[in-house]
């Protein structure tokens, strides 16, 4: 906008592996089920002349919850939380959320 490059992440190479675990139990309450799932990454980026530990990417991601049917309608509650993100990298995040907001008041 006006010639302005608005970037909302850093432009770098990324590499991330992991494995994700789901769980799903039988009917607790008519059509209620209980889910719990699990993911598990290595995130890394590069930086400078390496690929390392990417610090704004959580290692670890625990969600839960439950999942029902009722009148033809799905629903969920659920709960998730992420491990190991930095105050620096809520920091950057809250910035960016910022930059975004400022960007969108300004049409």
């Amino acid at each position: 906008m006006n010639g302005r490059i608005l970037e909302l992440y850093e432009n770098r190479d990324q590499d991330t592996k992991g494995l994700e675990f789901e769980f799903r139990s039988r009917p607790l309450w008519d059509d209620i089920h209980m889910f719990l799932n699990l993911t598990a990454m290595n995130p890394q980026a590069h930086f400078d002349t390496s690929m390392r530990r990417d610090p704004e990417k959580p290692q670890v991601i625990i969600g839960a919850g439950l999942l029902g049917k009722k009148w033809g309608f799905d629903y969920n509650v659920f709960w998730k939380h992420t491990f190991r993100i930095t105050k620096a990298t809520a920091s950057r995040q809250q910035q960016r959320c910022s930059l975004w907001a400022d960007f969108t008041r300004s049409i």
